[in-house]
């Protein structure tokens, strides 16, 4: 008798526990599906600009104005966007489903990223992009740290500038290697803040006036 019943409580506990496995299965495939979903749409958004940044010379104007536009609300939605990415993989039970989201999150602001760079070129565009290169791993927790801390801290009273965050010379994410060889990144830690690459933290205030705020 006494076996009987330790035997249905554990099966009771282990049909328990697939439950609850399937229910973190499903909430994370819907989870997953929105993420992949808004990143298809930034980076759609990002594409179709580029591919009319010089559909008239006559109309630049119009374009500029419209580009701006595009550009502030795909940067506050590629913002909220990372923010949840982040939490998403400190909660994570599929970590290949994370990452290929963050992959392609990685790519769509790439593409963000050069849009910034031609608005500030033809169209007189005043925020300035950062590139934060950052460590996947431990190997740089306190100054990597420190230098986001400063940055998120400063994005949430400045507008002044946006910035764009990759993983240093990491293989799940080889094509950040266009953006290190480009601006001759050797660390992780980087700062680039228009052409100026910083390999170490600022303090507070310089990296406030770097940044114009």
């Amino acid at each position: 008798m006494a076996k009987s019943v330790y035997i249905t409580a554990v099966i009771a506990t282990i049909a328990i526990l697939l439950i609850v496995f399937f229910s973190v299965n499903v909430s994370e495939s819907s989870r997953v599906s929105e993420f992949n979903e808004e990143i298809k749409q930034i980076s759609l958004e990002s594409n179709l600009y580029s591919a009319y940044e010089d559909f008239d010379a006559n109309n630049s104007e119009v374009f500029c104005l419209v580009m701006r536009q595009n550009i502030t609300n795909l940067s506050d939605r590629s913002t909220s966007l990372e923010k949840k990415l982040l939490a998403y993989s400190d909660n994570s039970f599929n970590t290949k489903e994370f990452y290929l989201s963050k992959r392609s999150f990685l790519i769509s602001n790439m593409i963000l990223y050069r849009n910034f760079q031609k608005a500030k070129e033809f169209c007189d565009f005043n925020i300035i992009p950062v590139l934060f290169f950052y460590s996947e791993d431990s190997s740089c927790e306190v100054e990597c740290g420190l230098i986001g801390t400063q940055l998120n801290s400063l994005s949430k009273t400045c507008s002044s500038f946006k910035a764009f965050n990759f993983p240093y010379n990491w293989d799940a994410y080889e094509f950040t290697k266009i953006l290190e060889v480009n601006y001759n990144v050797k660390k992780s830690g980087t700062l680039v803040i228009g052409d100026e690459v910083i390999d170490h933290p600022l303090k507070f205030e310089e990296l406030k006036t770097k940044l114009g705020c």
